[in-house]
């Protein structure tokens, strides 16, 4: 699987004072993927290995994936584990300190709010089955372990639309 990223409108600075939403730079990226169905038993394994190559002044990233279901009836159980890993140790954020006037009082801020990350990232998940064609999906995700990336767990609830066999 290939994909490449190119920040076409890409504004340094929103006019809303938001952060930039990358780094502006164009990123390609290669995955080699592989899932096996454990059949008889009502289980798969699947996986991925990839790189991903900055452009700019992030180093490149190893990423890789590994996911693991088991179905019963109606209900499926996924476990899926995600990461990145720098070819370099990540520094702190990327970009110098710019002191600007801040909203309440003065501060410091990095010219550029990105940087390379490591990160690891735990995603269990149970979908039920209401009928053909509609899910109903729980699912946890947990970053386990990073550096410069945001840490905590989320919790989603959604609906899954699909086309009936």
């Amino acid at each position: 699987q290939g994909g490449l990223k190119l920040p076409l409108g890409y504004e340094k600075q929103p006019a809303n004072d938001g952060p930039p939403l990358g780094t502006g730079e164009p990123d390609g990226e290669l995955r080699f993927l592989l899932g096996k169905s454990l059949y008889p038993l009502p289980a798969y394994l699947g996986g991925s290995v990839g790189y991903r190559r900055h452009g700019g002044r992030l180093h490149d990233e190893v990423l890789y994936t590994f996911e693991v279901g088991y179905s019963r009836g109606r209900v499926l159980l996924k476990l899926a584990l995600d990461g990145l890993k720098n070819t370099s140790p990540p520094p702190d954020i990327a970009g110098r300190l710019v002191l600007n006037p801040l909203p309440g009082g003065g501060g410091a801020l990095p010219e550029l709010i990105a940087g390379d990350q490591d990160i690891v990232k735990v995603d269990p998940a149970i979908i039920y089955n209401l009928r053909p064609g509609l899910d109903l999906q729980g699912e946890l995700l947990y970053v386990a372990a990073g550096k410069n990336a945001l840490s905590g767990t989320i919790y989603s609830l959604g609906i899954v639309f699909s086309r009936p066999d």
